[in-house]
């Protein structure tokens, strides 16, 4: 059931318990291995008492009093294990009582008569219904009770948790399970008893099936008129309710009910009240039901001295009702009552870690009452010096500032008083202490300007003066009128006089002084050398000899272990005197060599411990009580810091990865999270070691401390693909970097926009794909970082050029932030952008963000980022527990940036997919030996792709800028120069020529002109030849040549030439860089893009879990600058007067002019550009250039899989985004 809301449970008021119904005291434990059962078994009581001084043969007359005294001194010992042990008042709270809102019968009756007689009074007085001001005692009674201000209560005894250990296992926990599953099942029965049907029925005597306080005076004497099939008067109504109520459980009961009746007060023994003055306040709709009757309470019950009302008749005392809830059903107690055992089971470690923290407390206070008592000795010292000087007569109340009481001196013309401030004014000064006549002491010469403080005395004017010798402050001297004036009386002495006369006046200066030299070189140095001794160490009790015939195996069975948190107490708890820090878990790390051994792989990291768990913590738990099976399960020794906290903790450490397990591996190898069911077993007695087959992941943002809270990561590589791949894990080199922090976050923010996918075979199944999981955090650092970068390398650059550099405008920032981003990923914006876009775009960004990116709740995170390893028992006690440590495994990773690494990654992805994409359009007509096509026929494919600019004059001489470029690209089948196409089908057009119909064949043919004539291609035998082609893809053309706007402001230096070589191969066959082995790779890339979708989805079927897989099929796209520049002047520009100029501008390579072939394809036969229609007809062409060079952020290589060019090219079904 839902806990009811909080204003439903109302123990506010007055709480007592009746003791004269029963004894709430605890007798001493003497089960099964309880301290008590342990030392009369098994200790040696003649050794005990020679331990304590006692030698029974000569001191005692014979073996009787020989045994009373080893009695006696084993009752002594158990009786201090019992009553002053720290272990057992820190257990002691964990108990909990139930108690039932019960009948007022007659003991409650006369209960509240006593009692609560002042409340009563009250309640009559303020019923302005009644003709009677003294109102009805059995009206008010009976109305007390039905609004709850009046609620009695059967309490049972406290259950605890330590209090009792079993026969059997001798465990506590297992006998507190008994007990509370007894009650348990008397509860979920307890309403069907002939008392619980009562209790129901009674509270109906009020309101029928409603809450008894919801129903008016009135409705109340209209129920209680039919109840008893008359018309009676008000107080003969009442009178008969006080007889059902109090009768509850009397005579005319049946011996069945009488039975049951003695079984309830049997287990609710305790008889207690809450008193509510005003009674249920809130919405009578939220007031328990009839049914609702028990609460359960965390804690002692009893919570104040014993006491007495005045004229009371009952000795009372408060009942502890913080730990309380309910209102509770019978049977829903019942279910409460077995939810707090599951809870407390140690297995989920609620008890050890509630245990620490009790201790813990307890211990804070008595490292309180050490250092109150430190605090407070300087001024007790001083008390008892001044004694000492007083001869023992000191008194500190006769030299506390007396109450003001100010005299007066007058001159006659001025007043002086008490207290007044005064200044020197005599020239010279003047003497107020002479050592022979005519001849001024030395110091006590009063100089001039100096302040003092007015004091008369028997009639005569003195001041005191704080320039005096030390000795004489505090003692007034008799001055003259005219050797003074008097000053405002804020004024003070230079050297802080009011504080000297504060000190004066109190009579404790001196003596301050010296109680403080004599505490820190005394007291507080002794302090210091026991805590050095202390802090850290082990103390123990003796308690006793073991008698030598005892079963070691039996008593073993009673005892417990080393208290190994207590030494953490110990160092905290001298911390005042040794300047101890505790250590933040997680802070300090050691080599992992230490830890771990000589373990391949890890060579690089550090462990970094977060705690230490011990086995059957705080006991050990009996899984199945008639097999006798037990719980494997640790519990931490130390509370753990939250998840939030410790991973702020790793977090802070720059840098810096964390090994970590996904998901499929802490299923695979059971490593399982229990954050979210704190009612099940939290850790595992296990050993959970890190193994190269998990990631590295940097914390990138940890959330808040709610249970739901995400942190976010960025995952870098496992180990092992690190240690055997490293091509596959670190970023390539990027080249021509960006030279503005603008350029680079424009290239961010285009490389994580949406891109569109379609989603079915229809026109409109169009969506937009964009990472918008990949957090602002992330983002920002990759800015922040690359901001740096540049900050660093422009030290040398003017303060003005550096902050352009290093700026960003706020458009950028948009694009980069989530609301900008999703603006600009929605299926409206990105619609008209699916033509040309690559068919594996959307899947592509969304598997490298899953690659890249995750986030979980930080109690999952940390999890997956804890590792544990036995540590063995400490040895130190007989059944020392086997100890565990959790720890993290870290790795230096300071050059991961999963946010710069998904732009650039997904990026030149895109790059490659399209340059394979155009090549493949333009040349999968060509066919090798056998029919194949020729551009996926050999091991490798090699392209090249390089930026165009033609250069234009305008006919218009007056223009200022009558020069402009036209950019375009133009790309090369390397490895397939040889191979010539065959003739093609003419060009024509299938289906209408204006609406659905195409120009075919596409790559060959092209529309042109007004009319839409199906035409081929101008440049087409070229790449027929082996030679170069223009390129239709825009977004490839922007990689290699500026975009296209006026022309104007175009440099032919922005033009930039990529080689890409594809290669595809199983990963092992990789070397650190170039193609892999051939001899591990299929004959065609074709059928090593095929094999490698089989073999991919069979290894990763197989073995979900893993991360790498060195069989697995990759696609590796390595880039290459190219190096040489073509350049063409046409006719116009060699007869041009700026000939010159023009072949500067265009041809920046020596012997760029001599490489025609190169261009060829982008003029006709009479040097004319194929594009000069879309130029203007009165431009005059003058020449062109190509690119060449690295483009700006290009990435060295990228990692593709075989479906990324497959669906690239429509070679397998689409994934539409999937």
């Amino acid at each position: 059931p839902q806990p009811p809301d909080s204003d439903s449970v109302d123990l506010g008021g007055m709480v007592a318990l009746e003791v004269e119904e029963g004894s709430a005291g605890l007798a001493a434990s003497s089960s099964g291995g309880s301290p008590r059962e342990t030392v009369t078994t098994f200790c040696d009581g003649a050794g005990l008492a020679e331990m304590h001084g006692k030698e029974a043969t000569s001191d005692l007359g014979g073996s009787d009093a020989t045994r009373d005294l080893e009695s006696k001194i084993l009752g002594d010992v158990a009786r201090e294990l019992e009553s002053n042990n720290v272990d057992k008042m820190a257990k002691e709270i964990f108990s909990f009582y139930i108690c039932a809102r019960w009948a007022p019968d007659e003991t409650f009756w006369q209960l509240a008569e006593q009692e609560l007689a002042a409340q009563m009074v009250d309640s009559a007085l303020n019923d302005t219904s009644s003709d009677d001001p003294d109102g009805d005692i059995n009206q008010t009674m009976a109305e007390m009770y039905q609004s709850y201000r009046f609620v009695p209560m059967l309490c049972s005894q406290n259950l605890e948790v330590f209090g009792e250990t079993d026969d059997e296992d001798k465990t506590y926990f297992r006998k507190f399970k008994t007990k509370t599953r007894e009650l348990a099942k008397w509860l979920g029965q307890a309403a069907q008893t002939p008392v619980g049907k009562s209790l129901t029925e009674l509270d109906k005597t009020f309101c029928g099936d409603k809450p008894m306080n919801s129903c008016n005076r009135d409705d109340l004497l209209s129920k209680i008129a039919a109840w008893f099939g008359n018309e009676p008067s008000k107080e003969t109504k009442f009178e008969k309710l006080k007889e059902k109520l109090q009768d509850f459980g009397g005579a005319a009961k049946t011996e069945k009910f009488k039975e049951d009746f003695k079984d309830w007060k049997k287990r609710l023994p305790y008889h207690s009240f809450i008193g509510k003055p005003k009674g249920w306040e809130a919405d009578h709709k939220k007031s328990p039901s009839s049914a609702q009757r028990f609460v359960v309470c965390f804690g002692k019950r009893v919570a104040s001295e014993l006491h007495r009302r005045p004229n009371g008749q009952h000795i009372l005392t408060d009942q502890n009702n913080i730990g309380c809830h309910g209102w509770w059903t019978a049977e829903e107690a019942s279910k409460q009552i077995d939810r707090m055992v599951k809870l407390w089971a140690p297995p989920t470690c609620q008890l050890a870690t509630m245990t620490y923290t009790m201790k813990k407390e307890i211990m804070a206070k008595f490292q309180e009452m050490n250092e109150r008592l430190f605090d407070s000795m300087p001024s007790m010292i001083n008390d008892e010096l001044m004694e000492e000087e007083l001869d023992g007569e000191f008194n500190h109340e006769d030299h506390l500032p007396k109450p003001f009481a100010p005299k007066e001196w007058t001159d006659g013309s001025r007043v002086f008083v008490d207290g007044m401030r005064v200044q020197a004014v005599k020239k010279g000064g003047f003497c107020v202490r002479e050592d022979e006549p005519g001849h001024c002491q030395r110091g006590f010469m009063v100089k001039e300007d100096w302040i003092g403080v007015v004091e008369v005395v028997a009639g005569k004017l003195q001041a005191k003066f704080s320039g005096l010798p030390e000795d004489a402050r505090e003692t007034s001297f008799e001055i003259k009128p005219s050797e003074v004036r008097i000053v405002p009386h804020g004024w003070k002495a230079k050297k802080g006089f009011h504080g000297h006369v504060k000190d004066l006046v109190a009579g404790i200066g001196k003596i301050h002084d010296k109680a403080k030299a004599i505490f820190d070189s005394f007291f507080s140095k002794r302090q210091n050398n026991l805590a050095e001794l202390m802090s850290g160490s082990v103390s123990k009790w003796a308690v006793c000899p073991i008698k030598q015939d005892a079963n070691f195996s039996a008593l073993d069975e009673n005892l417990g272990v080393e208290d190994a948190a207590f030494q953490d107490f110990q160092l905290d708890a001298y911390k005042k005197w040794t300047g101890f820090e505790k250590a933040i878990p997680g802070e300090k790390c050691v080599d992992s060599a230490e830890i771990l051994g000589s373990v391949p792989g890890f060579e690089k990291t550090q462990v970094c411990e977060i705690n230490e768990l011990h086995a059957d913590h705080v006991e050990k738990y009996t899984k199945n009580e008639s097999s006798g099976e037990l719980e494997n399960f640790v519990c931490p020794l130390r509370p753990p810091l939250p998840a939030d906290e410790q991973l702020a903790v790793l977090m802070k450490k720059k840098g810096t990865c964390f090994l970590r397990m996904t998901g499929t591996q802490q299923q695979q190898y059971s490593w399982h999270y229990q954050g979210r069911f704190p009612a099940r077993k939290q850790n595992d007695r296990k050993e959970n070691l890190p193994k190269t087959d998990y990631e590295l992941v940097r914390l990138m943002k940890v959330g808040g401390n709610e249970l739901e809270s995400q942190t976010n990561i960025g995952r870098f590589c496992s180990l092992q693909e690190l240690s055997q791949s490293p091509r596959f894990c670190v970023l390539p080199k990027v080249h021509n970097e960006w030279s503005s922090l603008e350029d680079f976050a424009s290239s961010m923010a285009d490389s994580i926009a949406a891109v569109a996918v379609k989603t079915g075979p229809g026109k409109d199944d169009v969506d937009a794909m964009a990472p918008l999981g990949l957090g602002a955090t992330a983002m920002s650092d990759a800015i922040s970082s690359y901001q740096g970068k540049l900050e660093q390398k422009e030290k040398t650059w003017k303060e003005k050029a550096k902050k352009v550099s290093i700026a960003l405008g706020e458009k950028t920032w948009d694009k980069l932030r989530g609301a900008g981003r999703l603006a600009r990923s929605t299926a409206y914006y990105i619609k008209d952008k699916i033509k040309g876009e690559v068919a594996s775009a959307g899947r592509m960004s969304a598997e490298l963000e899953q690659r890249l990116f995750g986030s979980d709740i930080n109690g999952e995170v940390l999890h997956s980022l804890s590792f544990q390893r036995s540590i063995g028992a400490n040895a130190q006690s007989s059944n020392a527990k086997e100890r565990f440590q959790r720890y993290v495994v870290s790795y230096p990773c300071p050059d991961f940036d999963p946010a710069f690494e998904y732009a650039v990654r997904t990026r030149w992805g895109r790059i490659a997919l399209r340059m394979v994409r155009e090549a493949f359009h333009i040349h999968k007509h060509k066919t090798i030996a056998g029919g194949g096509m020729a551009i996926l026929g050999k091991r490798n494919l090699h392209l090249a792709v390089r930026g165009d600019a033609l250069r234009f004059q305008k006919e218009n001489k007056e223009a200022k800028d009558n020069t402009f470029f036209m950019t375009g690209a133009s790309m090369l089948w390397k490895n397939g120069v040889e191979i010539r196409g065959e003739k093609m089908d003419k060009c024509e057009w299938t289906g209408p020529v204006h609406g659905t119909g195409s120009c075919q064949p596409e790559g060959r043919c092209m529309v042109k002109g007004l009319l839409r004539s199906c035409v081929p291609k101008p440049w087409w035998d070229s790449p027929q030849k082996g030679g170069w082609w223009p390129v239709d893809d825009r977004k490839l053309v922007d990689v290699v040549a500026p975009a296209m706007t006026t022309g104007h402001g175009v440099s032919v230096s922005d033009l930039s030439g990529l080689e890409m070589s594809l290669y595809c191969g199983p990963k092992k066959a990789f070397g650190s860089q170039g193609p892999p082995e051939s001899s591990q790779s299929p004959p065609s890339l074709l059928e090593c893009l095929k094999e490698g979708v089989e073999t991919n989805a069979r290894l990763k079927s197989k073995e979900p879990w893993k991360l790498y897989f060195p069989d697995e099929i990759v696609v590796v796209a390595t880039f290459e600058a190219i190096q040489s520049q073509a350049c063409m002047l046409s006719q116009a520009g060699l007869q041009s007067k700026d000939k010159q100029a023009i072949q500067s501008e265009l041809c920046r390579q020596s012997g760029a002019d001599g490489r025609g072939e190169l261009v060829e394809h982008l003029v006709d036969g009479q040097g004319e550009p194929h594009m000069k229609e879309e130029a203007g007809s009165n431009d005059r062409f003058m020449g062109l250039a190509t690119g060449f060079g690295w483009p700006t952020g290009a990435l060295e290589e990228v990692v593709l899989s075989p479906e990324d060019v497959l669906e690239a090219l429509d070679l397998i079904s689409s994934s539409h985004g999937r």
